[in-house]
């Protein structure tokens, strides 16, 4: 620890010498006198100085600044690639057994004189030390996200990703990379030769819909070297079929977006399922299937209709009203409604002379609203 002043030595020696005078000035007389003790005027005369001293560093501003040194050791991140397609090929014992013992290796090794830290990423980003290889989605942007948030203005030395390089989710890691100024490394796994496979590359969806809406899905298709085939790609829903659409591979390196159309049939959450049939050329059929999750929910607001006769008025009004689906409408006569009013956000009394009591009494109870159309 290094004590520096900001202001230049002569400062201290004037604030010295300032309360040395008014020290001896003030108690030079009782020195002469013996008016006091000597070791009480010793005190005072001290106590004095000191004081004198202190409020004249405050009022010169001297500051004293500490300096403290701390080494820390680079930061070596190791990304470890957990989705399920590193071990899809022939070599998943190989990457299981060699490729993890010589990772685990290279952290003994980093760790002597590197800050070793490793991570998973596929569906998720986690702090884990063996990856299980589990996830069934790839998102190399959201781990370079955690990256960028969680390890800012820290002494990264470098960050190394082990991945196969297929992606299915996220965006294009390139965009990240740009704003590091670390170097990245990559370890490619996996295969790298092109075989025949046709699988769901992407599934987009609404994450909530309202009940009685619809609702589209899009599936995104690839293929790899089956020019010329076909497939029936499938959509589930708690094993019923909501329905399908035929493919007809044109290229080996094929694309296709599917477009399906869904109603929101039941309140809560909803699984569904889209399934590929399977090609008798192609290398892997676990990449054929893939499921989602869409929320249901009924709480759109409820609007009542009381009418006191049959009119033309009522049903168009109706279906005005239900043309924004956040709303449902329910309409009755009057004389014939006996329900509560409560679960209404609004009721609209149409040629009503509200004479009646109950109705009356009622909105009044729940502060509810109302209109009067005559």
């Amino acid at each position: 620890m290094n004590l520096i002043s900001e202001q230049p030595w002569y400062y201290l020696l004037l604030c010295l010498l300032a309360g040395f005078i008014y020290a001896f000035l003030l108690y030079r007389n009782e020195i002469k006198k013996n008016s006091f003790s000597k070791l009480l005027t010793s005190l005072l005369f001290t106590f004095r100085f000191l004081s004198v001293l202190i409020i004249s560093l405050l009022l010169l501003n001297i500051f004293l600044k500490r300096i403290t040194t701390q080494t820390e050791k680079p930061i070596i991140i190791f990304a470890q690639d957990n989705s399920s397609s590193i071990i899809s090929a022939k070599d998943s014992l190989e990457i299981k057994n060699v490729f993890l013992k010589s990772a685990e290796a290279i952290n003994k090794t980093l760790s002597e004189k590197y800050n070793f830290q490793t991570l998973l990423f596929g569906s998720k980003v986690q702090s884990a030390a063996t990856p299980d290889f589990t996830d069934k989605e790839t998102d190399i942007s959201q781990l370079l996200n955690e990256i960028d948030n969680n390890y800012a203005n820290q002494n990264i030395g470098a960050l190394i990703i082990a991945s196969d390089g297929i992606l299915n989710k996220g965006t294009s890691p390139l965009y990240f990379t740009e704003k590091f100024k670390f170097p990245i490394y990559t370890i490619a796994l996996g295969d790298t030769t092109l075989k025949k496979d046709v699988f769901i590359q992407k599934i987009n969806h609404n994450q909530v819909v309202y009940l009685g809406n619809k609702f589209p899905v899009e599936v995104i298709i690839q293929s790899q070297k089956l020019k010329g085939r076909s497939s029936l790609v499938k959509l589930f829903s708690n094993g019923v079929k909501k329905g399908e659409q035929l493919v007809n591979i044109n290229n080996d390196n094929f694309t296709q977006t599917l477009n399906f159309i869904l109603e929101a049939e039941k309140p809560g959450v909803q699984k569904y399922t889209v399934q590929i049939n399977p090609i008798d050329e192609e290398s892997n059929a676990a990449n054929n299937t893939q499921s989602f999750i869409v929320d249901v929910i009924d709480n759109r607001e409820k609007i009542l209709i009381l009418a006191q006769a049959p009119h033309p008025d009522i049903a168009a009004l109706k279906e005005s009203i239900e043309s924004n689906q956040s709303y449902e409408v329910e309409s009755s006569l009057i004389s014939g409604f006996n329900k509560p009013l409560k679960p209404y956000s609004l009721i609209i009394f149409h040629s009503c002379l509200l004479n009646n009591n109950r109705f009356v009494n009622e909105i009044n109870t729940n502060g509810q609203s109302y209109l009067i159309i005559h």
